[in-house]
């Protein structure tokens, strides 16, 4: 099953947006909840995925205000909320994991004792709606290891996303986790920015990487987070966009053990 995710052609209404994935072959989404991508509720953006038969891979929770939550802020608090709500939204159209940023930026707060009880409030949260917590690799390394490290739950585990990997090499996270691989990203770059380029396209040493995900516990979908906002692809035409990204989760999907 390949997937891809949901702010791709943003020029788009989503519900035509998904109608496109179907159409193309895409048999499952990963729906971003995150800001700057329409007024879409996480209800409209579930519904548009059901109509159009796409297995929802994860929902991937807001990235607003994720530094607040180390700091003794209700803005932190409101975040949580958010979260449980786009949670409670998941678990409602059975979606099985939910990723989530821990921080954001190349500064962020220190570990605080406010921040890890209101993670681990939500953990709580997630696990009595039967929703998994993906925490997703990203610029700094020390708060995902942090709350992996000490939170024992079958709920919590790694999203693997190989363009931060390349990117930002922080932590070796495929050694350390990949026996809790929730969910990946699957995307290139130069090493330069988070280009979120299709695989092949950047300098990812797939041939490597690949083995190494294949050794994981992760058995969901192909996860393809390119984004056609990239330079690279933002004049292309739609379709032949959508064919060659297909055509790359085809490529990984034959190297990567079969979908349940």
């Amino acid at each position: 099953m390949i997937g891809i995710t949901s702010n791709n052609l943003m020029d788009l209404p989503m519900e035509k947006r998904f109608e496109l994935f179907r159409a193309h072959g895409f048999e499952a989404v990963m729906i971003w909840l995150g800001g700057r991508d329409g007024d879409d509720t996480p209800e409209e953006r579930a519904k548009y995925a059901v109509r159009q038969g796409l297995y929802i891979e994860n929902f991937h929770l807001t990235a607003d205000n994720l530094n607040e939550i180390w700091l003794d802020d209700p803005t932190g608090d409101e975040t949580i909320d958010k979260m449980k709500s786009e949670i409670a939204v998941a678990s409602e159209y059975g979606v099985k994991t939910a990723v989530l940023h821990l921080t954001h930026g190349a500064v962020v707060p220190d570990i605080s004792a406010k921040g890890l009880s209101r993670f681990e409030n939500l953990l709580k949260f997630a696990e009595e709606a039967k929703v998994r917590l993906a925490v997703e690799n990203v610029m700094t390394g020390e708060h995902p290891r942090y709350v992996l490290d000490n939170f024992d739950s079958p709920y919590l585990g790694l999203c693997y996303d190989s363009g931060h990997d390349n990117l930002w090499r922080v932590a070796d996270w495929l050694s350390l986790y990949s026996n809790r691989l929730f969910a990946m990203h699957l995307h290139d770059n130069f090493a330069e920015k988070d280009s979120h380029l299709i695989p092949g396209d950047g300098n990812i040493n797939w041939e490597t990487l690949l083995p190494r995900l294949k050794k994981s516990s992760y058995k969901g979908a192909i996860a393809l987070e390119t984004k056609d906002a990239a330079d690279i692809y933002r004049d292309a035409d739609k379709n032949d966009y959508l064919d060659k990204v297909f055509i790359a989760g085809r490529r990984i999907a034959a190297r990567l053990p079969e979908n349940p």
